[in-house]
């Protein structure tokens, strides 16, 4: 699972490029694959508030969610739906 957070996030260059280093290439390799299968699923979707829609199916398939189950999520969320 990916867990950064906005605590987390680099604030210097030299921070970015330690997050960056070649051995930190599986969580980026793991938030290509979620935003890969977000592309894939908002292809299938209404026009919505896209960053949004990005967001919350990102959210939920950290937290484990199928993306079946994660793409539902972020439909209702950007759809004002009630969960």
């Amino acid at each position: 699972m990916l867990s950064m957070t906005v605590e987390s996030k680099p604030g210097t260059k030299d921070e970015l490029q330690e997050l960056l280093r070649p051995g930190n290439a599986a969580p980026i390799e793991q938030l290509a694959n979620v935003l890969q299968e977000a592309e894939q699923e908002h292809h299938k979707r209404p026009a919505a508030d896209w960053p949004r829609w990005y967001a919350a199916f990102i959210s939920e398939r950290q937290l484990g969610a199928s993306v079946e189950d994660a793409a539902a999520c972020a439909d209702q969320y950007t759809l004002g739906q009630p969960r």
